[in-house]
């Protein structure tokens, strides 16, 4: 786990979720956790209005059945299948 982390740390966000919400970049996620396992996400202010980036990060573990790795700030990080219960 310390080393995904490490990995999410040093990378820069694949996929970031506007104003449209995370229903309209779901199935980029979906591609993007089949090509790398592991992906970070930035989430920007403009949805972060109604919702914090908690909440969206788990609506997007449910909808990809991934694994949240770490939240931070406005990033989350994203891991392929879910063997486990969300984590932070």
């Amino acid at each position: 786990m310390k080393n995904l982390r490490k990995r999410l740390n040093t990378s820069k966000p694949s996929v970031r979720i506007g104003k449209a919400g995370a229903d309209n970049v779901i199935e980029e996620i979906k591609r993007q956790l089949e090509d790398n396992s592991l992906i970070k996400i930035r989430v920007l202010k403009a949805a972060r209005s109604e919702r914090s980036t908690g909440e969206i990060a788990k609506e997007v573990a449910d909808a990809t059945n991934s694994e949240i790795i770490q939240i931070v700030g406005n990033s989350f990080g994203l891991l392929r299948g879910r063997s486990s219960p969300h984590t932070r």
